[in-house]
């Protein structure tokens, strides 16, 4: 008879045999590996090819004591380690993307006509991880309006990324309100992009090259009111235009800002 928590755990990545084992382990937490095995009808060395499998995936922890010991992680914690696998997978696979479609240009192949993508991100990894990813492919231009907190992020987190890209030639200007930060970091962002002071932040908008542009609110609506690892990235020439035209607009209206 099919087990309805077992089909959901398999399209969290689990196995079947996983799946069982992890829910096994949740009844029985204290439960030995020979047990496992037995209560599973399986052998030992297939019981334990299970639990590394499962420890792998980081649903279920090594206890450091003596005696090797599997703990389970709560249902919720498991779930959302599963699903942040799936999210490393799929954007290596957008990259791999990218890749593929500047290849096929190199290649002679016509661009296809519907260029508009749009991304939502949420958590700070996978935002941190998609911001890199773009920095790394851009080739002419980077446009920013960001709050203090993220000018200490560009630098303590991206730096090597948008060194790399000044180093390409990359144009990148950053306005935000420079009274928030220290002067070390400040100066460390000259050394690689044009800063401009901004005091009026009311969202983050990153532009990249023309093509592509990133909304990150600074708050929500929702009870928190907290939504500062969240955005939308959207692949499409005419909003990504707008975009920028919009910051540069905001721009060309503030004073220049002179190096520290």
């Amino acid at each position: 008879m099919a087990d309805p928590i077992v089909d959901y755990l398999q399209e969290f990545g689990l196995s079947k045999s996983e799946a069982r084992a992890y829910l096994i382990l949740l009844k029985n937490p204290d439960i030995t590996l020979s047990d496992l095995g037995k209560k599973m009808n399986v052998s030992p060395p297939r019981i334990h090819a299970i639990m590394s499998n499962l420890v792998k995936k980081g649903v279920v922890a090594l206890s450091p004591s003596k005696t090797k010991r599997y703990v389970p992680l709560p249902v919720e914690v498991a779930t959302s380690v599963l699903l942040r696998n799936f999210e490393v997978e799929f954007y290596s696979k957008l990259l791999l993307r990218d890749k593929l479609l500047a290849t096929l240009q190199e290649h002679g192949y016509r661009e296809s006509p519907v260029q508009h993508i749009s991304i939502e991100l949420s958590g700070r990894k996978a935002l941190m991880d998609f911001l890199r990813e773009r920095i790394e492919g851009v080739t002419s231009e980077i446009m920013a309006m960001v709050t203090g907190e993220s000018m200490v992020r560009m630098v303590y987190l991206h730096e090597s990324e948008y060194m790399r890209a000044h180093e390409r030639g990359v144009s990148i200007r950053v306005m935000a309100p420079l009274k928030e930060v220290s002067t070390d970091i400040r100066r460390k962002i000259q050394e690689w992009a044009e800063i401009k002071n901004l005091n009026d932040v009311m969202a983050r908008i990153l532009t990249f090259d023309r093509q592509g542009v990133i909304f990150m609110p600074i708050s929500g609506s929702g009870p928190k009111k907290y939504t500062y690892d969240r955005g939308v990235y959207i692949q499409d020439p005419d909003i990504t235009l707008f975009a920028r035209e919009f910051l540069n607009r905001i721009w060309e209206s503030l004073p220049e800002f002179q190096k520290s």
